[in-house]
């Protein structure tokens, strides 16, 4: 007499055998929402009297001639490439986000990106073109040495590689009303510190020709009534030949700061110092910020219309 189990092995065999004669493989059609491809799915026999179900992607994809949608991140070396790129397969939802970070500021498109509002469809968003905008050798060259001491041989030789960026200065008219903005803004910073500009010819004569002699000066004033002694000193710097020195504080330049980008003049501070009989020079560039910010916005602009797509600050969903 069968046991239980032999029962149960016996009767699953059957049923597999039944199953196997009897439901034959088919595929079936299946839709999620209405936006969605339909989906085939093969049903088979199970071996254990049951049916299974699969898809048959994975079949059907080694026969494909081409893939479903679009994916991979396009890496663009120039501006203009971008936006063409950009519009070559953009549609209505495309979108560009931005990074303004000053260390490495890039482009980042997602060209299938989610449709437009709350209830929009969402994409893929994998098929994305980026550009990284490189920052040009004067910008780099000049922000390298900013507020660095350098020797007298050292300022002269780097005044020799960038004397080109080194911008004549204009002239100034306080009733000139045809002044451009940046003259104005010049014109108004000028009076602000006290600057008084150097053009390329007084930096390069300034960099490997000046002789500075110090003269040293003590002032003592004494109060009889309290016995207080209070001692003053001063400095006065002269040529070689006694005359006072009147060193200019200031010149322009005019440099891009993106590779192949717009020129922009920049107001660059000059001192010097003298000690134990050497002079060292140090520059600074008057606020580089706004003039990044200035170039990076230009640029976004730029993309915004050629592009006619949005253009947000920030990065795309990770």
């Amino acid at each position: 007499m069968d046991t239980p189990t032999n029962t149960a092995i016996s009767e699953a065999e059957v049923g597999s055998k039944i199953a196997i004669k009897y439901f034959k493989p088919q595929t079936i059609k299946v839709k999620g929402d209405t936006d969605q491809k339909e989906a085939e799915i093969l049903i088979l026999p199970d071996g254990i009297g049951g049916m299974t179900a699969q898809s048959v992607k994975k079949f059907t994809d080694e026969y494909k001639t081409a893939p479903d949608f679009r994916t991979g991140t396009a890496q663009m070396l120039t501006l203009d490439s971008f936006i063409n790129h950009v519009n070559r397969f953009k549609d209505e939802d495309s979108i560009i986000f931005a990074d303004n970070s000053r260390e490495k500021p890039s482009l980042k498109a997602v060209i299938d990106y989610h449709k437009k509002t709350f209830k929009g469809q969402p994409r893929n968003g994998d098929h994305k073109v980026t550009y990284t905008f490189p920052m040009s050798d004067e910008w780099k060259a000049w922000m390298d040495l900013d507020g660095q001491s350098m020797t007298l041989i050292e300022f002269a030789e780097f005044l020799e590689d960038r004397i080109g960026d080194v911008e004549v200065p204009p002239v100034l008219n306080n009733e000139n009303e045809d002044d451009s903005d940046a003259d104005t803004h010049l014109k108004m910073l000028l009076e602000r510190i006290g600057g008084n500009l150097a053009g390329p010819q007084k930096l390069m004569e300034l960099s490997k020709g000046l002789k500075i002699n110090v003269e040293e000066k003590v002032h003592q004033a004494h109060t009889l009534a309290s016995g207080e002694t209070q001692l003053q000193f001063s400095h006065e710097h002269k040529d070689d030949q006694g005359a006072p020195i009147k060193v200019p504080n200031m010149f322009l330049i005019n440099i891009p700061v993106f590779n192949s980008g717009d020129v922009f003049r920049i107001p660059v501070r000059l001192r010097y110092r003298v000690k134990a009989g050497s002079i060292s020079w140090t520059y600074q560039l008057y606020r580089t910020d706004q003039t990044f910010d200035t170039a990076f916005d230009d640029a976004v602009k730029k993309v915004e219309e050629d592009t006619e797509l949005p253009v947000h600050v920030g990065k795309v969903e990770s």
